[in-house]
């Protein structure tokens, strides 16, 4: 697909640069534009200056997913001629008004005690916002695209692939050629953390994102993809392939948890701890929500029996009930 450049931003996160895309032509277009950061935002600038394009010249900007490493310097850029275009559920990131950042941390607080999350990790969670500041609100939004919606990027034409998992709000972009523009649904180099988000409101029950995700992913290997261009790291060739190494990933670290829930009765940050002994204070919600995502899937094929009725769910073997 001719007319396509990637552009490397800077990020303060520990997955390192993000790649927005450009694609040029009658409407210059571009495929998310990097974090809230000065530094991202001068970076896009000047690489659109390469190409010989200006701000005022993009016509539309599509975002893959409501991550602030992929959205957040439309916060910085100015009320530019943009038609912005985001999944519906994105709104929920994107939208303004300091209740909805009360709404969000409630809920993520509220997710983390269910995990038996400490009560002094869980005060300190709740002292530093969760993260949740690194998400700009307030952001205008003019077109909604859904699954099977074709969207124009310069003189081409892209169909919207909606693949929840990483992100409730996350869709894929397939041109002409076979090239996918994946957003963070697939990676090269490290596998997608599937992150827990509500069901719909922030009142809502969360949702199953690791089961989501790897419905999304079968998704695309069904796909007829010739090159992947992702939101991280390099471009991918041999998709199928990495799917295939990816779901027997996830199906090898299930079976694993299976085997540390033996006749004790157990608990997310329990079994999270087991999971991954070294984690860090800063990356507990990650494992968290991957350890959930494990356990729903075990709790999907009857494999273990979850058991909510307290202000801590606990998990244990079908065989130990009664």
């Amino acid at each position: 697909m001719p007319g396509v450049r990637r552009l490397m931003l800077p990020t303060p996160y520990a997955v390192g640069p993000v790649n927005a895309y450009v694609v040029t032509g009658e409407e210059p277009t571009l495929i998310d534009v990097g974090p809230a950061t000065p530094e991202a935002a001068d970076a896009l600038v000047s690489q659109l200056g390469q190409v010989g394009l200006t701000l005022a010249n993009i016509r539309r900007v599509i975002i893959t997913h409501a991550h602030p490493d992929h959205y957040g310097a439309l916060a910085l850029l100015g009320q530019v001629n943009w038609e912005v275009a985001v999944h519906p559920l994105a709104s929920l990131w994107m939208a303004g008004g300091e209740d909805s950042l009360e709404a969000r941390v409630s809920f993520y607080v509220g997710f983390l005690r269910q995990c038996g999350l400490p009560g002094e990790l869980l005060r300190a969670s709740q002292r530093d916002g969760l993260g949740l500041r690194d998400y700009p609100r307030g952001i205008p939004v003019h077109r909604f695209l859904q699954e099977g919606d074709v969207v124009r990027a310069g003189d081409h034409l892209l169909r919207v692939h909606y693949t929840p998992g990483h992100a409730s709000s996350a869709i894929c972009l397939l041109g002409s050629g076979g090239l996918l523009f994946s957003g963070d649904t697939l990676l090269a180099h490290i596998s997608s953390n599937a992150l827990v988000e509500p069901v719909g409101s922030w009142r809502d029950g969360r949702r199953r994102s690791l089961p989501e995700y790897l419905a999304s992913l079968v998704r695309l290997q069904n796909l007829p993809l010739k090159k992947v261009l992702p939101g991280h790291g390099d471009e991918i060739e041999g998709h199928g392939q990495l799917i295939a190494e990816r779901l027997r990933f996830y199906r090898e670290r299930r079976d694993r948890i299976l085997g540390f829930i033996q006749a004790e009765v157990t608990t997310v940050y329990e079994l999270c701890l087991r999971l991954f002994p070294s984690l860090k204070a800063e990356q507990l919600f990650l494992g968290l929500s991957e350890t959930v995502g494990y356990l729903d899937l075990l709790e999907a094929d009857g494999l273990i029996v979850a058991d909510a009725t307290g202000p801590v769910t606990t998990y244990r073997r079908p065989e130990l009930h009664g």
